[in-house]
């Protein structure tokens, strides 16, 4: 029987479903195409009517993990009334313990930023583009008189975030990565305090 477009666009968005949560749980280099097929309960042999590739797959999976994210973010500045109670708010999720321990389903800047950064091409381009939609959110929140050094602020606010849970995700152990995320977030907060006292007051609630 002949399949529908609808039912092809859905199958294709289920391979990249599975590939999204695979590549940043085991990594890129550690899933084949085959087990991203049986991850979608598929045969290996329709993996090609889909894509013309590994690489384009992952081009889709990391544009699917980064909006994800995006969608996560979204909802908790929805939540917030304030832009600086929203920052705050974010970096608490983001350096949260569920974040933290998963990876299937996490930020893909932290799970793939060290094998995405040896790649060329369609992937690294949109793996760039997500790590920038990440930083102009921060940008859009951040209260800060100068562009250029709200621009910066943002930029090193998610370095930091990103550079944190990687770093805590290596850690021998729960306690201490634990104490890593605690120590950027305190970090964070007493320096974004400097900027706006709002940002420390709005924590202790």
């Amino acid at each position: 029987m002949r399949r529908t477009k609808q039912q092809t666009a859905e199958t294709r968005q289920q391979i990249v479903k599975s590939a999204s949560a695979l590549f940043r749980e085991r990594g890129v280099d550690g899933v084949s195409v085959a087990e991203v097929m049986d991850k979608a309960g598929l045969t290996h042999g329709g993996f090609y009517k889909h894509f013309e590739s590994k690489e384009a797959l992952l081009t889709e999976a990391i544009a699917d993990a980064f909006a994800n994210s995006m969608c996560a973010w979204e909802e908790t500045i929805a939540k917030q009334a304030d832009g600086q109670l929203t920052i705050q708010a974010l970096i608490n999720l983001y350096l949260s313990e569920k974040h933290l321990n998963d990876t299937a389903f996490g930020c893909p800047a932290a799970a793939l930023g060290t094998e995405i950064a040896r790649y060329v091409g369609g992937s690294k381009k949109c793996f760039a583009a997500g790590v920038k939609g990440m930083i102009g959110v921060f940008e859009k929140h951040l209260e800060c008189e100068n562009a250029s050094d709200r621009k910066d602020l943002a930029v090193t606010t998610v370095a930091c975030l990103v550079g944190t849970l990687m770093i805590a995700r290596c850690a021998e152990n729960d306690k201490t990565a634990q104490s890593y995320t605690e120590a950027s977030n305190k970090t964070l907060l007493r320096f974004l305090s400097s900027l706006n006292p709002r940002v420390i007051e709005g924590a202790k609630h």
